[in-house]
């Protein structure tokens, strides 16, 4: 009583664009440059003014400051040289994810599974599979282990792990199908069914995703 269906809808696509931005507040006595910062992350920035003309109040050096999140700042304020004259410039703004001057702190992370320990065959920012946007902070289980912690039935777990029972062989044959292996495929009989299969398949494999929320 009580329970829904819970509808996973995070599209794990990070959109980091026009989040740390530099403003120009223009008035009477010429612009103000405000940094803002809309991530949920401090971040260090690096601002310099370069071909200025015509400015007053452009600082020598580059900017460096470290803006917390959700914050912004007032760098600074140029001015003409020559009043009724138009001032021009061209800022180049870097910024970093973090705060230089924190030091790292050691914290227990509850894990979502229970037992252990489990041998984990990949972690974040793997070589082979993990340098994506949506799988770098991914790790994975060897797979028995992981079949322990998951809600499969005895026949698909027979299937995944040891390629046994029927399932099992339905799936040696994509696996099959996928490598380009066609002398090994024996279930469907024709060729040609194949494709079919193959193609509704992967339809509704598409539909589920849709369906979740999730995007490529």
């Amino acid at each position: 009583p009580g329970a829904q269906v819970f509808v996973f809808r995070d599209r794990m696509v990070e959109k980091l664009d026009n989040l740390v931005k530099l403003e120009t507040k223009k008035h009477d006595a010429g612009e103000t440059l405000v940094l803002r910062n809309d991530l949920y992350a401090p971040v260090e920035v690096e601002l310099r003014l370069e071909r200025l003309v015509n400015v007053a109040g452009a600082p020598d050096e580059p900017i460096r400051w470290v803006l917390p999140p959700r914050s912004h700042i007032r760098l600074t304020t140029l001015a003409p040289l020559e009043a009724g004259k138009p001032m021009s410039y061209k800022p180049r703004l870097r910024y970093a994810m973090g705060d230089p001057r924190l030091q790292p702190q050691l914290f227990r992370y509850p894990l979502p599974w229970l037992g252990g320990p489990f041998r984990l065959t990949q972690g974040a920012n793997g070589k082979y599979s993990h340098f994506t946007r949506k799988g770098r902070y991914a790790m994975d289980i060897a797979m028995p282990e992981l079949m322990e912690q998951v809600p499969l039935s005895q026949e698909v777990k027979s299937a995944l792990l040891e390629r046994r029972g029927p399932l099992g062989a339905v799936l040696t044959e994509v696996e099959a199908y996928e490598a380009g292996d066609f002398d090994a495929l024996s279930l469907l009989g024709e060729r040609a069914y194949y494709e079919v299969a193959y193609r509704h398949s992967t339809a509704w494999a598409r539909q589920v995703q849709q369906a979740m929320g999730y995007q490529d």
